[in-house]
């Protein structure tokens, strides 16, 4: 073994029933009692898939075919860190034979996944089997608000939900096939705890709906596959990817990362190096997502407010209640004309100030820097509270006396025309502007 790392392998055997999928697990003596997946500690000279296999016969007596990688756990045995990888395996003939392994191993049990899950005694066993087998049951007891959020996910931004699904498939595919083909000490495996480990939290992620958490998880199994590069081959043509990738990145990040990988033309990438660099990287785009996915908020509020305007206005509208020359030519003595007039005003304002916003929320995405554009979707939504009490302003800057000398009578003005003027007060402030620095100059 080595000096710094304890490997082991072991697998999930599966076996088709009439009762459904059932699984293997084994109960263990030597431990005080517990159990847990087949699993033993690799010989000299042996490769992790070797054992697996080797020890899946001598715990379960069962020859097997292996199908897929399922995954690794990590813990600490005695101070010593151990890395246990696993894979999947199918059943190539009925087990007809008893293990050999009798000092260890007391009992042999078919469960179904689930039963499995309550049975296990170690939780990265439990979460393993759980993400290779059954995520569906395990999401069935999750609450129901994030299989709620998990659903809604899916339905409403399912390109971006099948743009992460596929790719974590298709990464534990390659990572998988990363793993079987390491040959290098056994201290070269270190790193496939924590990618797994990652990997596994973005499809957890993944399954809740939340895109953000995991790409983030998701990139960071990525980076955690550098340390198991071959230095002088893999390693290098990742330092020539970044390289050229750092051209993309903002300025301080791009000097950053030519500064971490510029020495590494000639000789050995330094590895620990070549991952911030990643990190820089992976940082720059995980921020560029977020800005994008404040944008897209942004802009979704702002058509939901305008929807509710147009609806607003036509349920008024249709109601006769809006004051337009027909409503006020016929209308009713109780009918409150300075109500609804205030009313419409203020939405007419309000709808002003909405497209503003809308055209100008592209603009917003220029700024380098998210609290400022989070600050500035706070101050849009105080943007269109004023645009209503502009129009507002400006409604009663026309019905004073203030305007005589240039409007002349506001009886003379058609309704339409306040709606106009409503309208332009609520997108543009310049019009509000110059109504009360003429009013503070009189």
């Amino acid at each position: 073994m080595g000096d710094h790392l304890i490997l082991a392998a072991g697998g999930i055997i599966e076996r088709h029933t009439a009762e459904g999928l059932k699984i293997a697990v084994i109960y263990r003596t030597r431990y005080g009692g517990e159990w847990c997946l087949p699993k033993g500690k690799l010989k000299k000279g042996e490769s992790p898939l070797e054992a697996a296999k080797r020890e899946v016969k001598e715990e379960t007596g069962c020859s097997v075919k292996v199908t897929d990688f399922a995954g690794s756990t990590s813990y600490f045995h005695d101070a010593t860190p151990k890395v246990v990888l696993y894979w999947r395996m199918a059943l190539a003939v009925e087990c007809a034979t008893e293990p050999t392994d009798r000092e260890e191993v007391e009992k042999v049990e078919w469960l179904t996944p689930q039963e499995a899950i309550d049975r296990l005694k170690h939780d990265e066993e439990k979460e393993m089997v759980m993400q290779v087998l059954c995520s569906k049951a395990f999401l069935s007891r999750r609450g129901i608000l994030r299989r709620i959020r998990g659903g809604l996910t899916r339905l409403f931004i399912s390109r971006r939900w099948r743009r992460l699904a596929s790719a974590i498939t298709a990464y534990r595919v390659e990572l998988g096939q990363r793993v079987s083909r390491c040959q290098e000490t056994q201290a070269a495996y270190a790193w496939v705890g924590p990618a797994y480990g990652a990997l596994c939290r973005a499809e957890l992620a993944l399954c809740d709906g939340d895109i953000d958490k995991g790409w983030k998880c998701f990139l960071a199994a990525q980076r955690m596959e550098l340390f198991g590069l071959n230095p002088n081959e893999e390693l290098q043509a990742r330092v020539i990817v970044l390289r050229e990738e750092a051209e993309k990145l903002s300025s301080w990040r791009k000097r950053a990362a030519y500064e971490l990988l510029g020495s590494m033309s000639e000789g050995t990438p330094d590895v620990e190096k070549v991952y911030v660099a990643a990190l820089l990287r992976d940082e720059h785009y995980s921020n560029q997502a977020y800005k994008d996915g404040l944008l897209r908020n942004h802009v979704a509020r702002l058509v939901l407010i305008l929807a509710l305007l147009l609806s607003t206005l036509f349920a008024l509208l249709w109601l006769e209640i809006l004051p337009t020359p027909d409503v006020l030519e016929k209308a009713p003595p109780d009918y409150k004309e300075d109500l609804w007039m205030f009313l419409t005003v203020a939405l007419f304002g309000l709808l002003g100030g909405t497209l503003s916003a809308m055209l100008k929320a592209p603009e917003s995405t220029k700024s380098s820097r998210i609290p400022e554009l989070t600050a500035t979707t706070r101050i849009t939504l105080l943007r269109l509270c004023m645009s209503a009490a502009a129009a507002i302003v400006i409604y009663v800057f026309l019905e004073s006396d203030l305007s005589d000398p240039f409007l002349g009578s506001l009886e003379d003005i058609k309704p339409y025309t306040i709606f106009a003027v409503s309208f332009v007060a609520g997108f543009t402030e310049r019009l509000v502007m110059r109504a009360v620095g003429h009013v503070a100059g009189k």
